[in-house]
Parts: C-alpha cells; sequence; structure tokens
C-alpha cells in the first residue's frame, strides 16, 4: 500500500500546525512548508520522523518550484495538499502593494503549488482555505477579502471543469 502523504503549507502555526500534528497521529507521512524554519524545526523534534519540514515562502514562485523539485527528486509524491498558508493586514488607507502581496501568497502561491503538482499526480486531492469573507467582505481588509474571493471563484471554476473532464471520460 502507498503511503499516504500530506503537504500542508501554513504549517508551522494556527490551523496547518494543528491539521500535521492530527495526521501524523492518524500515521500519516506529513511534508511541513512554512516561512520559520525555526517553527519547523521544532515541531520536527516533537513530531519526529513522520514529518519533513521544507522553509518556502509560498509567495515566491520559484521557491514552490524548488521545494517541490526537491520533493520530486526524493519520489515524496504528496496525495493530499492542503494549501493553507496565508497573510492579511488591516489596511488604513488603500495601497495596490498590500493587495499584490495579500495575491502572491494567498492565491498565487496555492495556484503556483497546484500547477507544479497537478500533472504530476493525477489522483492527488487538494484542499484550499478560503474564508468567509470571501462571501462577505469586512471593513479594511479589501486585499484579504478579495484574495479569499479570487481563490473561491478559481476552484469553483476548476471543480466544473474536472467534473465536465471526468463525465465525458466516463463510459
Amino acid at each position: 500500500m502507498d503511503r499516504k502523504t500530506c503537504l500542508i503549507t501554513g504549517a508551522s502555526s494556527g490551523i496547518g500546525e494543528s491539521l500535521a500534528r492530527l495526521l501524523i497521529k492518524d500515521r500519516w507521512f506529513v511534508v511541513g512548508i512554512a516561512r520559520r524554519t525555526e517553527k519547523l524545526e521544532k515541531l520536527k523534534e516533537e513530531l519526529g520522523s513522520n514529518f519533513l519540514p521544507i522553509t518556502c515562502d509560498v509567495s515566491k514562485s520559484e521557491n514552490i518550484k524548488n521545494s517541490s523539485d526537491f520533493l520530486k527528486k526524493q519520489n515524496i509524491i504528496p496525495n493530499l495538499f492542503f494549501l493553507n498558508a496565508g497573510c492579511g493586514e488591516i489596511e488604513d488607507k488603500f495601497h495596490t502593494n498590500i493587495h499584490r502581496k495579500t495575491f502572491e501568497t494567498n492565491y498565487f502561491g496555492v495556484i503556483n503549488r497546484i500547477e507544479e503538482w497537478i500533472h504530476h499526480n493525477s489522483l492527488a486531492t487538494f484542499a484550499v482555505i478560503s474564508s468567509l469573507v470571501a462571501m462577505h467582505a469586512t471593513p479594511h481588509a479589501s486585499a484579504y477579502c478579495a484574495s479569499k474571493a479570487a481563490l473561491k471563484s478559481c476552484f469553483q471554476s476548476l471543480k466544473s471543469n474536472i467534473l465536465t473532464v471526468a463525465q465525458s471520460l466516463s463510459p
């Protein structure tokens, strides 16, 4: 039987860290992706050999490519991707730079990771964390709200496309 392997972005804290702990208890091998090396290393000490920490800034496509290439060379092929890393800040004034930074992490960080893997493992499952603000925007968070709405729309479209292709292949 193939090993159950999950890649989690944002694994150094919050939802990502909690999920890593739960999956390891359930005998998964977890690839933990995050920017903060020291937090990942501390988790590795706690979680043991079923946790592989990889430092990666998901807002940088070259970091995503390099970490994906490393895993492929090691023949570590996740069958579950939990794309959770995100950022957001309270906006006192409107700045396009805040939008760029937020979209690089919250939106492009997700779709760049998927692009690296979707053709490499056709049976993989991609789980993406959005937010209620994707449907109901809150004040002073236009960049965060817009990035989560973009994710929601992207995955609704991908789901429709994947279902259409699967149905056309059915006998």
